[in-house]
């Protein structure tokens, strides 16, 4: 489903429902799929910008700004986390990839939900910043592996 407009966050809600109701505990709904060049795809955020939003126990907007796009109550506790992200220009083979792999990996390392999405999502933010180009096309994200510590 495609979120955009003023009901994207209301979208981005019910699809974070059914997916918890169906038994998952956290639900991560990313906004970088963009067919216009704006976030009129799944973000719903100002032009230039990608939203991702955080369902589940724990997602609570500390202090996050209200997100425009979503008509619940911002002190209600169901209510998402919401990162913004800058949109970076151009097409990435290997986005979706990335972050789910660095989520997975900060999970492992035992950070708490909230703050392994968030550094996920720094580090994914950073390899699509950094991306390389193979051939004419989507870039690929650069993965910096992290230096084992003793």
């Amino acid at each position: 489903a495609a979120f955009s407009g003023a009901g994207a966050g209301a979208a981005a809600r019910a699809q974070a429902q059914a997916l918890r109701a169906l038994g998952c505990r956290h639900v991560l709904i990313t906004g970088g799929h963009d067919d216009d060049g704006h976030d009129g795809g799944h973000g719903g955020g100002a032009a230039g910008e990608v939203r991702n939003r955080w369902f589940g126990p724990g997602a609570a907007p500390a202090a996050d700004p209200p997100d425009p796009s979503d008509p619940s109550d911002p002190s209600d506790p169901q209510a998402p986390r919401v990162w913004r992200w800058p949109r970076l220009a151009g097409g990435f083979h290997g986005s979706g990839c990335t972050l789910a792999a660095a989520i997975a990996g900060q999970l492992a390392l035992g950070a708490p939900v909230g703050r392994a999405l968030d550094a996920a999502q720094r580090y994914c933010h950073a390899a699509l910043r950094d991306a390389y180009a193979i051939a004419p096309g989507q870039r690929i994200p650069q993965r910096p592996a992290h230096p084992a510590t003793d």
